[in-house]
C-alpha cells in the first residue's frame, strides 16, 4: 500500500455550501442598504409634511387675523363698511375653517385650531348681523356677541403658538 503525503490539508468544506453562504451574504448586505435608504426617504417624507403642517397653521393663523382685521374695520368704520366687512370675514374664516380640516387630518385633533363650535358661533353671529343690517334694525348686541367671537379668537391664537411661531398641541 502507498501513502502519500499531502503538502495542504485537504478542504472539507463543500464548494456549493461555500457559494450559498457568499450569496445569502450579499442578500443580507442588499437588504441592509435598501432599509437604510428607505429610512432616510422616510425621514425626509416626515420634514416635509412637518413643513406642510406649519404652513397650515400659519396660513390658518393669517385668515383668522385678516377676519379679525376686518371686524376692527367694522368697528372703526360702523354700519356704513358693514356689508363688506362681513363679507370678507366670513370669506376669511371660510377658508381658515377649511384649512383647518386639512390641519386636522394631518396631524390630529389635538393640532386642531378651530372647533366646530367655535365656527358655528362666529357664522351665526355675521349671519345675524347681515340680517339685522338688510332689516335697518339696531345692531348693537349682535356686534357685542360677534366682538365676543373675535376675543376668543385672539386669545386662542395667542395661546396656541409660541415664541418661535409653531403651533403648539392642545
Amino acid at each position: 500500500m502507498v501513502t502519500v503525503k499531502r503538502q495542504r490539508k485537504r478542504s472539507l468544506v463543500n464548494p456549493r455550501g461555500r457559494q450559498v453562504i457568499v450569496a445569502l451574504s450579499a442578500l443580507l448586505a442588499l437588504a441592509v442598504i435598501a432599509g437604510a435608504i428607505a429610512l432616510v426617504a422616510l425621514m425626509r417624507l416626515n420634514s416635509r409634511m412637518e413643513d406642510l403642517n406649519g404652513y397650515i397653521a400659519k396660513s390658518i393663523r393669517t385668515d383668522i387675523n385678516q377676519a379679525i382685521q376686518c371686524y376692527d374695520t367694522l368697528e372703526r368704520k360702523g354700519d356704513d363698511a358693514a356689508a363688506d366687512a362681513l363679507g370678507s370675514m366670513k370669506r376669511y374664516m371660510y377658508s381658515a375653517y377649511g384649512m383647518n380640516r386639512l390641519l386636522i387630518e394631518a396631524r390630529g385633533e389635538r393640532y386642531a385650531l378651530l372647533d366646530a363650535s367655535a365656527y358655528n358661533s362666529f357664522q351665526t353671529a355675521v349671519g345675524e348681523y347681515e340680517r339685522l343690517l338688510a332689516n335697518g334694525q339696531a345692531t348693537g348686541t349682535t356686534r357685542a356677541t360677534l366682538g365676543d367671537c373675535v376675543k376668543s379668537l385672539r386669545a386662542m391664537l395667542s395661546a396656541r403658538f409660541d415664541e418661535s411661531d409653531n403651533l403648539l398641541p392642545q
